[in-house]
């Protein structure tokens, strides 16, 4: 990766959403290759050092409009986007952040001639569906969870207006991130704080199959993929995943493994499945293979390491 790190050594990069877990990562990535990074921000949150910013709020296509007004960037990184936090839940601001918003970055990106543009999508935006075959970028998409089919909507509005101007832009469909900086309700960290204080940790019979990176392979997956589209003169939407699956419970006991914590601790079944739980979530990579030489660094036991040191040192 340092050969493709090396390649955006004195590039202006403008990162929207560069404030939040995978975007404070990519900055930090950028900035040590010698980039210059701008973060297009709320002001809500701390911004990450080194980096110069742009201030907008709220957030809507008009306000986008004029704080990017006469800036000119070597590629930008979208990573903005609501409805992540079990809290966001409002309709019309899903649509105008995920959507409107993401039309107006990628606006911007064809007006100043920008290299590129890179889209983080996600896998919500795949119907739910039994089986356990990987899920493949032509597969269908979904209408009914709010964050999935906005996520969904913006790809498919993105890569036509791109394909069109002549955009190289890329949505890399992001599957599940993990490492230091997570919300602490996610996985990872809510494992970690409950098995710290040798408490039992209420969870879900743990079934379910995911497809996991930690956020140094993910972020590195990105700037691969930018490096890759900016010879190009299309747009394409791509899964940025491992292809392989982890139960939710082998990787708690992977968790509870690395802090030497009893695993009687994890409690499979405690917590029942959600109605809409999807069972088996992982990526198929053939479409990345022919974008790029990326593969993931780190195993699953090397990032959860990482990942709880991340946390012992953040907490004291």
């Amino acid at each position: 990766m340092q050969d493709v790190a090396r390649r955006f050594a004195d590039r202006s990069i403008l990162i929207a959403g560069g404030t939040g877990f995978v975007g404070r990562r990519l900055a930090a990535k950028l900035l040590s290759a010698g980039a210059r990074v701008t973060l297009l921000h709320r002001g809500r949150t701390a911004l990450p050092s080194g980096c110069s910013s742009i201030l907008a709020d709220p957030w809507t296509p008009a306000t986008l409009a004029v704080a990017l007004k006469a800036h000119y960037f070597d590629g930008i990184f979208n990573l903005a986007a609501y409805g992540v936090a079990p809290t966001e839940r409002d309709a019309a601001m899903m649509r105008n952040i995920n959507v409107d918003c993401a039309e107006a970055i990628l606006r911007h990106a064809i007006a100043t001639r920008a290299p590129f543009l890179v889209h983080v999508g996600s896998c919500a935006e795949y119907a739910a569906r039994e089986g356990s075959e990987p899920l493949v970028e032509t597969d269908s998409l979904e209408t009914e969870n709010l964050y999935g089919a906005s996520k969904a909507v913006a790809t498919s509005i993105l890569v036509s207006i791109a394909n069109e101007a002549g955009l190289p832009c890329i949505v890399a469909r992001l599957f599940g991130v993990y490492g230091p900086g997570e919300a602490a309700h996610r996985l990872l960290p809510s494992l970690w704080t409950k098995l710290s204080k040798a408490g039992r940790v209420p969870l879900s019979p743990g079934i379910q199959v995911r497809d996991l990176l930690h956020v140094d392979d993910a972020t590195d997956g990105l700037l691969a993929l930018a490096s890759a589209v900016a010879t190009t003169g299309r747009a394409s939407v791509v899964n940025l995943c491992s292809g392989e699956g982890i139960s939710v419970a082998d990787f708690s006991r992977a968790v509870a493994r690395a802090m030497g914590a009893p695993e009687g601790l994890l409690g499979f079944g405690d917590v029942a499945l959600r109605p809409d739980d999807v069972l088996h979530l992982v990526g198929s990579t053939r479409l990345l293979r022919n974008w790029s030489d990326w593969r993931p660094q780190l195993s699953i036991d090397a990032g959860i390491e990482e990942a709880i040191a991340g946390l012992e040192q953040r907490n004291g």
